[in-house]
């Protein structure tokens, strides 16, 4: 029995620019759905939002921010061995 998620799943880059992606999702009932994205990159000050959103409810709220932080300072760091 064919899967309803997807019978195929494209990510093609765009002819245009090298920022530009585009997937393409066509479901086995023959519905289509495409999503367009100009740059993949994260901007200014995006990167600590995202961070806490997918860590802190490991973390919690104070746990996810002090690691943020260390990480951040990584290249100071004496060890590496607190990430295991």
């Amino acid at each position: 029995m064919p899967s309803a998620i997807s019978s195929s799943i494209r990510s093609t880059p765009s002819t245009l620019t090298r920022s530009l992606a585009a997937c393409r999702i066509t479901l086995a009932d023959g519905r289509r759905f495409e999503r367009r994205a100009e740059n993949g990159m994260l901007g200014p000050g995006e990167l600590p939002d995202k961070f806490l959103r997918l860590t802190r409810a490991a973390l919690g709220e104070h746990g996810a921010a002090t690691l943020y932080e260390r990480l951040q300072q990584l290249e100071g760091e004496q060890s590496l061995d607190w990430l295991r």
